[in-house]
């Protein structure tokens, strides 16, 4: 099929004419000139005015944008709603005008525009595509002609796909969960830059971006200001954007008291909001609806606080303590909230790094090769330089903060998406590492029972395979079973198995019978080590030529660690990274540490894991207390800012009675921390067999307490161990080489040809 050259864009969006340029809202600019990146010509059919543009516009840079002027249908009184009736068939005759002059149609809802190109492009064009940027879920008071929009693009009228922003359940496969970016990965790297901010207890900058209008209750927002001003906080607000209520705000700040304390700038240009962004602390956005609010997307790039209303996306970006969420036009939770943030600058620092940590995820860039590789999909034909594009379900039994669990994110984050479109399902429940997943990556959650292969479970995969058009499976440990028999229902989708230890530890016959039969349905088995593949092939009698040794692999940071407050003195601390169960032996640890500080009095343990087996986390307790170890060892629990515990560590340990391929070195390894192993699975491989780290074997305490002691009465050797596994870990364990044996392993079972670059 040929490739489209013009693509017809329908919009609500307000255009400017002005010096022989084209202007509009800069958010809006900078997407549809991705569009035009990807096309030769584009036709954009909507309002537009010959003035002057507003302080928050900018001018298109594409040089191929046709615009199709039509009147504004906005209004809400009788008279403007009786000027759309009598301009309607204008309306009608220029946007299907447009059409036909177009190979493509994008219509961006909802909007009364919007409406109409809903209604004409299925009768007029082929190839369609539709953004819905408002609250896919609906919202009291809407407008009929809102939910009628959405109602013909949830049909079989629309035939197309539809971006929304979120995933929401019973939807039909044309209706896409669909990231959006803001910023460029030079904004990125600059907010990146500027996120070394400490706040100051009883003080906050607050700051609003947006228009000045009635549904964004700016009104609130200065309310609870000056609620929270009476009440002894310092509170600083500055309200950037431009509208119809600018007026009415400034007189309510008067009002309020809080004139001296508010500042309005207008609508300014995108430089000038990341500098107002870099001098903030919190950025509140409590508007009557949202779909996926681009200011807040900036903000936690730059590292603020957000408190948002409960409407659209927003609860979902700031989900996990990234943010706050309150009701709409709740002036007394708002100001709760600004309070609360004021006084605990801790607590918010760390809030606005995990904001910083998911709003860095996705940029300008990424966002053009995900568009040109949605269309190419859809459409059968490539758009820009984008083949088509392997889909790729990675799968795992939860999002628990495990070894198995945090390959899975990692692959599904770092998998080149010129070439894969990915997805991550777990079949029981999500866990911490959800949180880390990519924007881009579909999520899918099964919620099974507690049977192997529980039968609705199995169905509603095989559904998704079939529905998405699935290629490949990829199922970590134990999901292997419940994706074979989906499997059995989607035979167009082939299916990888990563073994990262379970089969190995069953030894009983009736598990490797299981195993046997699980594994026989995969057209692939990866291995994390050369012992488990050599199990793979005798035991589960399967052909060498299916089975592959893949070591594991951190992903760098995408910001740097940050200084914590831990307990113990610098030099003396020791970290083990394991959640608490039994094949991770804490027990011995506890030995050894008890051994420990016999030598170095002020030695200090920091537990970093989920009590993953409460037996296991209860006679740990005990342990620490029968051995008087209070004074000296710590349960973290699970934590989202390992990089930076361990930043501030001196040794790792292990102390696992069995592993597959143990991340946690890797980890230990990426912050330079001298480490003691116990000589399981590949430890002595991670180690270079003792040359970069110490081996002792399992279940000696004495062994590691001599080992453990050694490093911390020995900061040099503990800092050239340490700096021989950062190398190590760097030169061995990075993500490129691994990914391009995965990817290998991927064309390999879908018989397709390697990349240029790969061959």
């Amino acid at each position: 099929m040929k490739a489209p050259r013009t693509l017809t864009i329908v919009t609500a969006a307000p255009h400017y004419e002005w010096e022989g340029q084209l202007w509009s809202h800069a958010p809006y600019v900078r997407e549809i000139d991705l569009w035009g990146h990807l096309f030769e010509h584009v036709i954009i059919v909507g309002p537009a005015e010959r003035t002057r543009p507003t302080g928050d516009c900018i001018a298109f840079e594409a040089d191929s944008i046709d615009l199709r002027r039509v009147p504004p249908t906005g209004g809400d009184d009788l008279g403007p709603k009786l000027r759309q009736l009598v301009l309607l068939p204008l309306l009608v005759w220029r946007v299907s005008r447009a059409l036909r002059d177009g190979d493509a149609v994008h219509v961006r809802c909802p909007g009364n525009i919007g409406l109409l190109g809903v209604l004409l492009a299925p009768v007029l064009c082929r190839r369609m595509v539709a953004k819905y940027a408002g609250q896919w879920n609906g919202f009291p008071g809407e407008k009929w002609t809102v939910r009628l929009q959405r109602a013909l693009l949830r049909s079989r009228w629309w035939r197309g796909p539809v971006t929304v922003y979120g995933s929401w359940p019973n939807q039909p496969r044309h209706v896409i969960d669909f990231f959006t970016s803001v910023l460029s990965d030079a904004q990125v790297s600059r907010a990146r830059d500027a996120r070394t901010r400490r706040r100051t207890a009883g003080s906050l900058r607050v700051i609003f971006v947006g228009r000045l209008s009635g549904p964004k209750n700016v009104d609130t927002v200065l309310q609870a200001v000056a609620r929270v001003v009476r009440n002894g906080t310092d509170v600083h607000c500055t309200i950037v954007g431009d509208g119809a209520e600018g007026d009415r705000l400034r007189s309510l700040a008067r009002g309020e008291g809080i004139e001296a304390r508010v500042e309005f700038v207008g609508a300014v240009g995108i430089d000038d909001v990341l500098a107002r962004y870099e001098a903030a602390d919190t950025l509140v956005l409590v508007s009557q609806s949202e779909g996926w609010p681009k200011a807040i997307a900036e903000a936690m790039t730059f590292g603020l606080v957000c408190v948002g209303s409960d409407r659209g996306m927003v609860p979902q970006m700031l989900a996990d303590g990234r943010g706050v969420v309150v009701p709409p036009q709740d002036e007394e939770a708002l100001a709760d909230a600004l309070a609360r943030i004021a006084a605990d600058p801790e607590g918010s620092d760390a809030m606005g790094r995990r904001a910083a940590e998911w709003g860095g995820r996705h940029s300008l860039e990424e966002l053009e090769a995900a568009i040109a590789a949605l269309l190419t999909e859809w459409w059968d034909t490539p758009i820009g330089s984008t083949p088509r594009r392997a889909s790729v379900l990675h799968v795992t039994d939860s999002l628990d903060a495990g070894g198995a669990e945090r390959m899975a994110v990692n692959l599904v984050n770092a998998l080149p998406r010129d070439r894969f479109r990915t997805a991550l399902c777990t079949t029981r429940h999500d866990g911490a590492l959800a949180a880390e997943a990519r924007p881009d990556v579909r999520k899918l959650r099964l919620r099974r029972s507690s049977r192997l292969t529980d039968p609705l479970a199995v169905a509603r995969l095989a559904a998704f395979l079939r529905r998405e058009s699935i290629d490949i499976v990829h199922a970590h440990g134990t999901s292997l079973f419940i994706s074979a028999a989906a499997c059995t229902f989607a035979r167009d989708t082939k299916l990888v198995w990563h073994d990262h230890l379970g089969a190995n530890a069953s030894s009983g016959a009736w598990r490797r019978r299981l195993y046997r039969v699980g594994a026989s349905r995969a057209d692939h088995v990866i291995t994390v080590n050369h012992a488990l593949e050599s199990w793979a092939i005798a035991a589960l009698h399967l052909p060498p030529s299916r089975v592959t040794t893949v070591p594991n692999f951190v992903l760098p940071s995408t910001h740097a660690p940050t200084h914590i407050e831990l307990p113990g003195i610098a030099g003396k601390r020791i970290v083990a990274v394991a959640n608490l169960r039994r094949e991770k032996d804490h027990a011995t640890l506890l030995d050894a540490l008890a051994r420990v500080v016999e030598r170095v009095a002020d030695a200090h343990a920091l537990l970093v894991g989920a009590p993953a087996e409460p037996e296991v986390a209860r006679e740990i307790d005990q342990q620490i207390a029968a051995l008087g170890l209070a004074p000296h060892v710590t349960l973290l629990g699970t934590r989202s800012d390992v990089a930076s515990v361990l930043r501030d560590c001196s040794v790792g340990v292990l102390s696992s009675r069995s592993e597959g391929f143990p991340l946690a070195l890797l980890e230990y390894g990426s912050q330079g921390l001298a480490v003691v192993a116990t000589e399981v699975g590949e430890c002595a491989e991670i180690v270079d067999h003792g040359r970069a780290g110490r081996l002792v074997a399992a279940g000696d305490a004495e062994a590691m307490a001599d080992a453990l002691a050694g490093l911390l009465e020995d900061p040099v050797e503990a800092a050239r161990l340490g700096q021989r596994l950062k190398d190590r870990v760097a030169e061995q364990y990075g993500p490129a080489s691994v990914i391009r044996r995965i990817e290998h392993i991927y064309r390999l079972v879908m018989n397709m040809p390697s990349p240029p670059h790969q061959q």
